[in-house]
Protein backbone atom coordinates (compact mmCIF):
# COMPACT_ATOMS: atom_id res chain seq x y z
CA UNK A 1 0.00 0.00 0.00
CA UNK A 2 1.35 3.19 -0.86
CA UNK A 3 -0.15 6.97 1.03
CA UNK A 4 1.17 10.10 -0.69
CA UNK A 5 0.41 13.41 1.03
CA UNK A 6 1.27 16.10 -1.67
CA UNK A 7 2.18 19.79 -0.27
CA UNK A 8 2.71 18.71 3.28
CA UNK A 9 5.96 18.97 4.93
CA UNK A 10 7.25 16.87 8.04
CA UNK A 11 8.42 19.70 11.00
CA UNK A 12 11.89 20.56 11.40
CA UNK A 13 14.14 20.23 14.22
CA UNK A 14 13.80 24.07 14.22
CA UNK A 15 10.14 23.52 14.55
CA UNK A 16 9.80 21.48 17.61
CA UNK A 17 13.10 22.75 18.90
CA UNK A 18 13.32 23.25 22.63
CA UNK A 19 12.96 26.87 21.99
CA UNK A 20 9.79 26.68 20.92
CA UNK A 21 7.06 27.05 22.73
CA UNK A 22 5.05 23.40 23.80
CA UNK A 23 1.47 24.82 22.37
CA UNK A 24 3.14 25.63 19.00
CA UNK A 25 4.79 22.05 19.09
CA UNK A 26 1.55 20.03 19.63
CA UNK A 27 -0.44 22.62 16.53
CA UNK A 28 2.68 21.68 14.27
CA UNK A 29 1.98 17.70 15.33
CA UNK A 30 -1.80 17.63 15.10
CA UNK A 31 -1.34 19.34 11.87
CA UNK A 32 0.59 16.35 10.65
CA UNK A 33 -1.43 13.63 12.58
CA UNK A 34 -4.53 14.76 10.94
CA UNK A 35 -3.72 15.36 7.55
CA UNK A 36 -2.49 11.88 7.42
CA UNK A 37 -5.37 10.52 8.96
CA UNK A 38 -7.49 12.45 6.17
CA UNK A 39 -5.71 10.78 3.71
CA UNK A 40 -4.94 7.33 5.05
CA UNK A 41 -8.53 7.26 5.84
CA UNK A 42 -9.42 5.95 2.31
CA UNK A 43 -7.64 2.71 2.56
CA UNK A 44 -8.80 -0.15 4.26
CA UNK A 45 -6.17 -2.37 6.36
CA UNK A 46 -5.74 -5.87 4.81
CA UNK A 47 -3.79 -7.42 6.85
CA UNK A 48 -1.22 -6.61 9.94
CA UNK A 49 1.31 -4.35 8.26
CA UNK A 50 4.73 -5.72 8.89
CA UNK A 51 7.02 -2.70 7.37
CA UNK A 52 5.88 0.99 7.23
CA UNK A 53 8.85 2.95 5.49
CA UNK A 54 7.98 6.89 5.65
CA UNK A 55 9.63 9.50 2.84
CA UNK A 56 9.51 12.82 3.75
CA UNK A 57 10.19 14.81 0.75
CA UNK A 58 11.24 18.74 1.44
CA UNK A 59 11.36 21.53 -1.52
CA UNK A 60 13.65 23.72 0.27
CA UNK A 61 16.83 22.56 2.31
CA UNK A 62 16.39 23.28 5.82
CA UNK A 63 18.20 21.89 9.05
CA UNK A 64 15.91 18.62 9.63
CA UNK A 65 16.36 16.65 12.88
CA UNK A 66 15.61 13.05 13.43
CA UNK A 67 12.85 11.54 12.03
CA UNK A 68 12.03 10.62 15.59
CA UNK A 69 10.22 13.91 15.27
CA UNK A 70 7.32 13.21 13.10
CA UNK A 71 7.09 9.57 13.65
CA UNK A 72 4.50 9.49 16.45
CA UNK A 73 2.12 12.33 14.78
CA UNK A 74 2.36 9.89 11.29
CA UNK A 75 2.01 6.43 13.42
CA UNK A 76 -1.18 8.70 15.43
CA UNK A 77 -2.73 8.96 11.81
CA UNK A 78 -2.37 5.13 10.94
CA UNK A 79 -3.62 4.23 14.07
CA UNK A 80 -6.76 6.95 13.84
CA UNK A 81 -7.47 5.54 10.19
CA UNK A 82 -7.73 2.14 11.40
CA UNK A 83 -5.07 0.97 9.45
CA UNK A 84 -2.37 0.27 12.36
CA UNK A 85 -4.11 -1.73 15.79
CA UNK A 86 -2.55 -0.80 18.83
CA UNK A 87 -0.90 -4.08 19.24
CA UNK A 88 0.67 -4.25 15.72
CA UNK A 89 2.56 -1.10 16.69
CA UNK A 90 5.31 -3.18 18.72
CA UNK A 91 5.58 -5.59 15.72
CA UNK A 92 6.50 -3.27 13.02
CA UNK A 93 9.55 -2.73 11.35
CA UNK A 94 9.77 0.78 11.05
CA UNK A 95 12.27 2.62 8.66
CA UNK A 96 12.27 6.59 7.63
CA UNK A 97 14.31 8.85 5.39
CA UNK A 98 14.38 12.24 3.97
CA UNK A 99 15.14 13.36 1.05
CA UNK A 100 16.17 17.16 -0.05
CA UNK A 101 15.33 19.96 -2.91
CA UNK A 102 12.46 17.46 -4.22
CA UNK A 103 9.78 19.26 -6.94
CA UNK A 104 7.61 19.73 -3.59
CA UNK A 105 7.08 19.00 0.34
CA UNK A 106 5.21 15.26 0.33
CA UNK A 107 4.77 12.91 2.56
CA UNK A 108 4.93 9.35 1.42
CA UNK A 109 4.11 6.03 3.55
CA UNK A 110 4.55 2.18 2.05
CA UNK A 111 2.88 -0.34 4.03
CA UNK A 112 4.39 -3.68 3.59
CA UNK A 113 1.42 -6.39 4.67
Amino acid sequence: MLIEINNIKCPTASELGRNVNWMIKMAIREDLRQSIYAEAIKYQKKETPKTIKVEANYKDFKKIGPCDLFTKPILSGLLKAGLLDDKDVENINWSCSVKMKMPSDKIIIYINE
